[in-house]
Parts: C-alpha cells; structure tokens; sequence
C-alpha cells in the first residue's frame, strides 16, 4: 500500500498538498519490508481459522489510547491490518474505559461477505462490552 500510494502520489508526497500525518504514514509503509509469501501464509491461516462462519475477536490496537498527536504510534495498524491482509470484513466496536477513562475498542474479524453477521454481532456485544452502536 506505501509504495502504490506513494507512486500515484509522487513528487506531491513532499509538496505542501499532502498533510504530515499522511506523509508519515506513507513514509512509515515505505519503511516496512515487503514479503508477499508472508503475507499470503497470514492469509491462508486467517481463512482456515475463520472458516465459513468464524469470528476472530481482537483489540483493534496493541496500546491503550493515546494523546491526539500529529504522529500516532506507528503500531497503530497491527491489528486491524490483519483484516486487510486477509481480505476479511472487520468492524470495531467499544469495549469500555481503561483505569484513565480513555476508551477502549474491540474488533471483529469474519470470513470475507460476512458482514451482516458481523454486524448482527456487534450489536448484540456493544451495549455489554461498552455501549450501544451508533446507527
């Protein structure tokens, strides 16, 4: 995704056009080594776990909230990318308030096209885990 992004960008990347978090980001992406066999073995593991109706129930990141910042934490991505890598449906959704009161979310990850059960999921949890969903 960096490299593309930063392609169909090109020289506008370092021009004034582009926010600095999106140049981060992009910059953080480029940074990332690129190993298609991984990535196809992380995909091929995910579908067989999930199987036709699976549901895999994560954090949506590996920290607590954080201050709103001009450069979030480059492991923001690691668990939601999962999803991506996968081209599995994934939505997140609250699950509570850390000891400091910042929320904290969940997500979950189904088998790809299962997004109304993913849904119908998410709103049975939501109003348990940290309340109810909007929409």
């Amino acid at each position: 995704v960096g490299r593309s992004l930063s392609a169909e960008l090109g020289d506008r990347l370092a021009g004034e056009g582009v926010s600095p978090t999106l140049r981060f980001v992009v910059q953080a992406a480029l940074a990332m080594p690129e190993n298609g066999r991984l990535l196809a073995d992380i995909r091929a593991v995910l579908l067989d776990a999930l199987g036709t109706d699976g549901v895999l129930l994560l954090p949506t990141t590996p920290q607590v909230a954080f201050p709103h910042t001009p450069r979030p934490p480059t492991t923001q991505p690691l668990f939601t990318g999962l999803a991506n890598v996968a081209g599995c449906p994934a939505l997140a959704i609250p699950a509570g308030r850390d000891g400091e009161g910042l929320p904290v979310g969940l997500q979950l990850i189904g088998p790809p096209r299962s997004e109304p059960a993913l849904i119908a999921l998410a709103r049975r949890l939501a109003p348990t885990l940290g309340g109810p969903l909007l929409g």
